[in-house]
């Protein structure tokens, strides 16, 4: 007769064996990678969402009456939402009764099942498929600075006897849901986009662009792409992409200066007219524009171009456009979201002329400036200041009037020449010179500002220097800066 001691002594050897002989003839089990993306436009954190199959190979043999039990672990607040089906046994021959003992399961983050063999699991070949189950994800958010973390499924292997975990090498943990947006802006960044300043229409420069890549004389284009799914962001169901329907709302917001925009001249060009008609629109204010569309509206999910159309009288700036947009979902219960990959340097607009920047100038009596431009090209280039270019630190100023064409002062630079104008004062008598550019300033003394001039013609043919002259006569000469446009 053996001893209740030597019984125990026995089992733990014959344990220490069992053991031995497993690590010794593992091969390391693994959960197979299969996660799934459920789209946050119709998805609470109650929603029964469909995991994918979670495949678990087994990674040591086990041999006929090795029975083990097989738990199923999910992360975070996810919960199994209804029992799944026992997993399904295949590969290497192996046969086995798999029952549910009532642990965990609907409601619960875990589940166990029991799996009677009775013919042998073989380390590396024989899988364990759990399908068909049903989560809910429990409390998240989608952010794409910050995106909710992944649920992850752990799966664990008791040996029945000895209630001794089993086959613990390999990747037991794999991540089998996350949060995804159907919805997603593509608007990769624009610099296609010139104004051209060398063509008068009708009668002000720089109303028109220069026709090139998508743009005509009287419409600029930039591609903007808002798609209604993604390929790997699912339904709850897992059986399809979600596709945006016609109660999930997304809003357009661009931002920016829209001054010489034509009335209804800011759309996105979703039949791809080239037009600007109704349901395509831009509501202007300001400095920003917003376009909401339906989630199913026609044109949605492909490449368009947002249109902007000069109103062809005022005279156009270069300026950067940002552009981003939001979803509010048809599901009750699911906040706005923006969508990713806003692009707050989307558009930017370029010239085919040349600015020039005086920072100093100086209106005060007994001072006079000056400025001075010269043309390095065989014809005369024209000279333009808007008087909304030329900004007091205070005080008002009055434009001449005889310089003033379509409310732009404007001038000409001969032919391989320069010209001289007074800003303020009286010109020098005998001279070629012109001006003043303004008269009439009111203001405490003494009035600063500093000027724009926009010379319709490449940078390197045209340069500009400021003179101020003190009333002791002493001269001070500033080259103007000349940006990169």
């Amino acid at each position: 007769m053996v001893s209740i001691r030597n019984k125990s002594a026995v089992k733990a050897l014959f344990l220490a064996a069992l053991c031995l002989f497993a690590v010794a003839n593992a091969f390391g089990g693994d959960l197979a990678s299969n996660s799934r993306a459920f789209a946050q436009e119709a998805t609470l954190a109650s929603t029964p969402v469909a995991l994918a199959d979670q495949v678990y190979t087994i990674g040591i043999d086990r041999s006929v009456s090795q029975h083990f039990a097989i738990r199923y672990q999910l992360s975070g607040n996810a919960i199994f939402t209804a029992l799944p089906p026992v997993p399904v046994v295949a590969g290497g021959g192996a046969v086995a009764s798999v029952t549910y003992p009532g642990i965990g399961g609907a409601n619960a983050n875990y589940v166990e099942y029991e799996v009677h063999i009775s013919s042998p699991f073989v380390a590396s070949t024989t899988t364990l498929t759990l399908t068909g189950a049903t989560i809910a994800l429990g409390a998240f958010t989608f952010d794409c600075a910050a995106p909710a973390p992944a649920i992850t499924l752990t799966v664990s292997l008791r040996d029945l006897f000895f209630q001794t975990g089993i086959d613990l090498i390999g990747t037991h943990t794999r991540n089998c849901a996350t949060i995804g947006g159907a919805a997603t802006l593509t608007a990769a960044a624009d610099t296609g986009t010139t104004i051209n300043a060398l063509t008068v229409t009708p009668t002000v420069p720089a109303t028109t662009f220069v026709v090139q890549n998508n743009d005509s004389a009287l419409l600029a284009q930039a591609p903007v792409t808002v798609s209604t799914s993604t390929a790997s962001v699912f339904d709850p169901t897992g059986a399809a992409p979600y596709v945006l329907v016609t109660g999930d709302s997304v809003t357009i917001t661009i931002t920016g200066d829209f001054s010489g925009l034509a009335t209804n001249g800011l759309f996105y060009d979703l039949n791809d007219s080239g037009t600007s008609q109704t349901g395509e629109r831009f509501t202007v204010s300001g400095t920003t524009a917003t376009l909401t569309l339906a989630g199913d509206a026609v044109g949605l999910g492909t490449v368009h171009q947002v249109g902007f159309i000069p109103n062809g009288t005022t005279r156009l700036a270069t300026r950067v456009f940002g552009i981003s947009a939001t979803i509010t979902p048809a599901l009750a219960g699911t906040a706005t979201r923006s969508l990713c990959d806003a692009n707050a340097t989307w558009w930017s607009w370029n010239i085919n002329g040349t600015f020039l920047f005086s920072n100093y100038i100086t209106l005060s009596p007994g001072n006079c400036t000056k400025v001075r431009f010269t043309n390095y090209t065989s014809t005369a280039i024209v000279l333009q200041l808007d008087p909304a270019n030329l900004v007091l630190d205070q005080g008002t100023f009055t434009p001449n009037p005889a310089l003033l064409t379509g409310g732009i002062m404007q001038l000409s630079i001969p032919a391989n020449g320069s010209l001289q104008a007074s800003v303020s004062c009286d010109p020098a008598a005998d001279t070629l010179e012109v001006g003043p550019l303004v008269t009439a300033f009111t203001g405490t003394q003494p009035i600063r500002a500093r000027a724009t001039f926009l010379a319709l013609a490449q940078g390197g043919f045209v340069d500009g220097m400021t003179l101020v002259a003190s009333p002791v006569g002493v001269i001070t000469i500033d080259k103007m800066i000349k940006p990169i446009n």
